[in-house]
């Protein structure tokens, strides 16, 4: 290496030197490292201040700015706090993986897409492609060069063919359950310490080492990381988070909301959805849905599909490839289009949404509302997204800001006995000494002690409505909690009349 920079990757040639018996070029660059880093900060900020610090009464810093920090100073407590794993459901999980590889090795060689020597036969299964895509009247996808049949996972869940979409569903959970059985085998021995980043395009966070985010729904993963010895996890999420912003984004828009109506008065967006297709009144859709009519409960989850798919733009044509694989649903283009036609007539303002993002251009900025984060170099899809999952991430992470600080303090500004003069004196929070261990987009995760876990879980879901009607003043969220023995997904917690809540085990 040569030049000014090259003192980058050689300092381990100064090994046992004093910094005096450094050449002047070691010395110089971490100094300029420091000043090319401050020299960006400044420039950030003279572009920032004419659109930013006129309407938030500051003279200096970049809006969204202290928030985002506080945010990834929580995230990185969140990080030491670490995550746990039961050594005997990791073994089981170990154990189910290869069970789940050797199955997909023998349904491979059973239809001849592997050889007797281990090795897989491509030609058969782009065969095998070609002749269910034939079947369908359709053309087969051709890998990413043009070249040849596509054997990827996303084609073979969409062949048609039961062989070829079971061998899809295998893969995919055998490859996403392989990524995580090395951090869970650590974690048997030492806590996992998931690195957070606080701020993706959308406004989002992230983590890695291992990804939360993405755990696999089924397969056992989830189960595997347990509570501390004496504490039970606390696991709260808002109730179609992301729909009372799109509804609050609206309501801030165009002065009205449907849908946020709807989320005010208790009813369930997917009913009411699946009602207006089916030609139901509302009342008599809920009930038989609660009386677990199969047909309401099969529309209820295309209405499901429909209201989180189609805000972002989503097609009808579109619609039916995102419900096979985000729901599993198998619809048709004629259903397709009649969500699509009955989503649009029950929430107006979506129509006035869709011409707003699409009045912006083909590449366009947003700025966030209330946060006035920047999103740049947005497409209609894209832009369309951001307003609500920007403003949903908003509201979680200033909710994370206060659990944050009465878990490890007691107090938060939010707190009744949040004075200087009544500190020590009053009672802390009853999140003191329980730790948010993950944090899943719009879901928290608290490890909590027995003695205090149900006063904690009130607390918490306290915490979260504050924080989210920060953002959606118009839009009450809802918090949905449960305690439990282990990670589960899909937990529930019922509140007695003493108050207490029952403790899921998963039986």
């Amino acid at each position: 290496l040569k030049g000014a920079d090259s003192w980058n990757k050689r300092y381990a040639e100064l090994d046992g030197l004093e910094i005096d018996q450094y050449p002047q070029g070691a010395r110089d660059y971490p100094l300029s490292d420091v000043l090319h880093t401050g020299a960006v900060f400044l420039a950030q900020v003279e572009a920032a201040q004419a659109a930013y610090c006129a309407s938030d009464n500051r003279t200096w810093g970049i809006r969204d700015e202290h928030p985002q920090a506080k945010a990834h100073w929580d995230l990185m407590l969140m990080g030491l706090n670490g995550l746990r794993a039961d050594p005997l459901a990791v073994a089981a999980l170990h154990r189910k993986v290869e069970a789940t590889e050797k199955e997909l090795i023998d349904i491979k060689m059973a239809n001849g897409f592997m050889r007797g020597n281990g090795t897989g036969d491509k030609k058969a299964l782009e065969r095998a492609v070609e002749a269910a895509y034939t079947k369908m009247g359709l053309p087969a996808p051709l890998t990413d060069s043009g070249k040849g049949v596509s054997t990827n996972r996303e084609t073979l869940s969409e062949s048609g063919d039961p062989v070829l979409e079971q061998i899809a569903t295998l893969t995919g959970n055998s490859t996403l359950a392989k990524t995580f059985i090395p951090a869970l085998l650590r974690a048997t021995e030492q806590a996992a310490h998931p690195k957070w980043s606080v701020l993706v395009a959308t406004g989002r966070v992230s983590v890695s080492d291992p990804n939360l985010n993405n755990q696999p729904r089924k397969g056992g993963v989830r189960e595997c990381w347990i509570p501390s010895p004496g504490h039970y996890f606390i696991a709260a999420d808002y109730a179609m988070a992301e729909l009372c912003s799109l509804a609050q984004v609206c309501i801030d828009l165009f002065g009205y909301s449907v849908m946020g109506d709807a989320l005010n008065a208790g009813q369930d967006l997917h009913v009411l959805l699946a009602s207006d297709v089916l030609g139901l009144d509302y009342d008599e859709a809920n009930t038989r849905y609660i009386q677990g009519d199969p047909e309401l409960s099969e529309w209820r989850q295309v209405a499901k599909a429909g209201n989180f798919g189609f805000p972002g733009g989503a097609s009808a044509k579109t619609f039916v490839k995102y419900a096979k694989q985000s729901y599993g649903l198998r619809i048709t283009q004629e259903v397709a289009d009649k969500t699509r036609r009955a989503w649009l007539n029950r929430w107006q303002e979506m129509n006035s949404y869709f011409a707003f993002i699409s009045g912006k251009g083909d590449l366009f900025r947003i700025e966030q509302i209330r946060s006035g984060r920047i999103r740049g170099k947005c497409y209609y899809t894209s832009g369309a997204n951001t307003y609500f999952q920007g403003l949903t991430a908003d509201g979680a992470k200033t909710a994370l800001s206060m659990i944050s600080d009465e878990c490890l303090t007691g107090y938060s500004w939010l707190h009744p006995q949040n004075h200087p003069v009544t500190r020590g004196v009053q009672a802390p929070s009853p999140l003191y000494g329980a730790k948010p261990v993950a944090f899943i987009y719009d879901e928290f995760l608290i490890d909590a002690p027995s003695a205090t876990v149900h006063e904690a879980t009130d607390r918490l879901c306290y915490l979260m409505v504050q924080g989210m009607g920060s953002m959606t003043p118009n839009v009450k969220p809802r918090v949905d909690p449960a305690i439990m023995t282990r990670w589960f997904k899909g937990a529930k917690s019922k509140r007695g009349d003493d108050g207490r809540y029952t403790i899921y085990t998963g039986k």
